[in-house]
């Protein structure tokens, strides 16, 4: 029996957890991201402002842009002995084998991007959970819970039709996998994170290629998927895999949307303001509420048409307009 899979890849911060609404202590990720800049670089928060603020960038575009608008020796020179002094505090929050070193060396670039990453988990791990369930942070974007527990109920029933649910995200691991287990759900078995692009399995790309809207994590991902489905596809792209046969869903059209349009995806915008695509030309459903889209995505119709292999795209067109 021939069998389809389709491919449910989830961005994580403001997609699937509301990690930027700030807790009860008023912290969240900007605010984090904040916070680190100012134990590590001193002046009360002036060089993430000069920066542009985070503007959904990772670790180390972030610490290029203050580099690149700061006296930038002394900013180096600053972040050396910040770290001299606060190493052994920052093991831990990075699994094993992920993430870079934090042997100060040439490169400082690298180093204190995973300066920045070590202090800025620190305090963030130190807000997951709460008082009480009500209280508990960070929430849930509204219905991820339910999406995520639909995709794997339908997966156990559906003989023919498989979803593939992952997450590609600029977050952490050990903070996600937090995250899912404080709202009860089974963790991702496909995780491509930062930690895994700033990583030494990743120091053959060069940096552009580890950050979206480029496609390095998710050719990373489609790779663990291949391995654990035991297929070897030889010389041939781990990309080609999922073109044209599922989505990717995020907050950003400027590196969400331009993903899933590098990817031949649909793009699933988590829009709960309602904003407007503007010139965006690829493929985009907005989505305020994650219940809204599984009960169409697991629905007869869309099964009947999953079930001849019919592309994404087309399946896209017959549900959501």
């Amino acid at each position: 029996m021939r069998r389809f899979s389709y491919f449910a890849f989830f961005d994580f911060d403001g997609t699937a957890g509301d990690t930027f609404k700030p807790n009860r202590n008023g912290i969240g990720v900007n605010e984090a991201y904040k916070m680190a800049c100012d134990k590590i670089f001193g002046t009360d928060f002036a060089h993430f402002e000069r920066a542009g603020g985070l503007q959904n960038r990772g670790p180390v575009e972030f610490v290029s842009a203050i580099l690149e608008n700061g006296e930038r020796d002394k900013l180096i020179e600053r972040a050396h002995v910040y770290l001299q002094k606060h190493k052994g505090e920052l093991d831990g929050y990075v699994p094993a084998g992920k993430g870079a070193s934090l042997v100060w060396d040439g490169d400082p670039l690298s180093v204190i991007s995973e300066l920045l990453v070590r202090v800025k988990l620190k305090l963030l791990t130190a807000q997951i959970g709460g008082a009480s369930r009500d209280d508990n942070w960070p929430k849930p974007c509204p219905g991820f819970v339910e999406f995520w527990r639909g995709i794997l109920a339908f997966n156990e029933v559906s003989p023919i039709v498989k979803f593939v649910p992952g997450i590609v995200s600029s977050g952490h691991d050990l903070f996600i996998r937090e995250c899912f287990k404080m709202w009860g759900l089974p963790e991702p078995a496909l995780m491509v994170t930062d930690d895994t692009m700033r990583s030494p399995v990743c120091a053959h790309l060069p940096l552009a290629e580890r950050i979206k809207p480029r496609v390095g994590p998710v050719r990373i991902l489609c790779e663990q998927w291949l391995k654990e489905q035991k297929r070897n596809i030889g010389h041939e792209d781990p990309l080609s895999c999922i073109a044209g046969r599922g989505f990717y869903a995020g907050d950003s059209l400027a590196t969400d949307g331009d993903l899933a349009k590098n990817l031949d995806l649909c793009f699933l915008w988590f829009n709960p303001e309602g904003k407007e695509t503007g010139s965006f030309a690829g493929q985009v459903v907005k989505v305020s509420d994650w219940r809204e889209i599984i009960g169409l995505l697991t629905s007869r119709k869309a099964v009947s048409m999953m079930t001849v292999g019919v592309p994404f795209r087309h399946i896209a067109q017959t549900l959501f307009y």
